[in-house]
């Protein structure tokens, strides 16, 4: 008898691990679409998951003082081909601070994220930046005589 009850109590301990497990590391709010739902998760920097037509989220948890966020460009509608293209497919982890989390969307401040979707984000301003300079040089240099 006594043998039966220590193993009952052993399989209730396993269940219960098995749910507290799931409750607190695994479970996750799918949001779908839904970027209030989103919001309201990243606030408190509980885990969850958004996507919409552009971009993927999923809200991974706390890590010293910043919610982290896994960041992931599906595809950019309306943009330069080219662009579209650096960014697609690439993706990034945010660091947002607690105190800050919930009042923008990861991908909207790239300063607190790491991977290769901010160097292509980088990468191509740094592109679009020379690209201007290049094409306003003459621009440029007429407004620099005219001032001296």
């Amino acid at each position: 008898m006594r043998l039966k009850i220590s193993t009952l109590l052993a399989i209730i301990g396993i269940i219960l691990l098995v749910f507290v497990i799931y409750f607190f590391f695994i479970k996750e709010d799918k949001c779908g679409d839904d970027k209030f739902c989103f919001l309201v998760n990243l606030r408190s920097c509980e885990r969850a998951s958004y996507a919409d037509s552009e971009w993927f989220y999923r809200i991974e948890g706390k890590n010293k003082g910043n919610c982290v966020v896994y960041v992931k460009n599906l595809a950019l509608y309306g943009v330069d081909v080219d662009y579209a293209r650096a960014l697609k497919g690439k993706d990034m982890k945010c660091y947002i601070p607690l105190a800050q989390a919930g009042s923008y969307m990861p991908h909207e401040n790239i300063d607190v994220c790491h991977g290769l979707l901010k160097e292509a984000i980088l990468d191509t301003m740094v592109k679009k930046m020379h690209q201007y300079i290049i094409q306003h040089i003459g621009e440029i240099n007429i407004s620099e005589i005219a001032i001296s």
